[in-house]
């Protein structure tokens, strides 16, 4: 059985936060724990595969591995639901 990390997964508008917790595998990227989050069901117009990420404000790489307590956050230009 795999060793499991606890990380955050974030994303936010003016009109709505969502932060969620997970646990994930030792070595989960970045990108991936933002899809296993269902965050992007949240948020209309939220490319989960080019949005920009980072963690406690820093610009990070989708495929950053996850250390345990990491706090990621899609950094996303969204755009009005059509």
């Amino acid at each position: 059985m795999a060793e499991l990390i606890e990380v955050e997964v974030a994303c936010a508008r003016p009109e709505l936060q969502v932060v969620r917790v997970l646990s994930v595998p030792v070595g989960t990227r970045a990108r991936d724990a933002l899809k296993l989050s269902g965050i992007g069901a949240q948020f209309a117009g939220l490319d989960l595969e080019r949005c920009a990420l980072g963690i406690y404000g820093r610009e990070i790489s989708g495929e950053r591995e996850l250390q345990a307590g990491d706090r990621s956050s899609a950094r996303a230009h969204l755009e009005a639901a059509v």
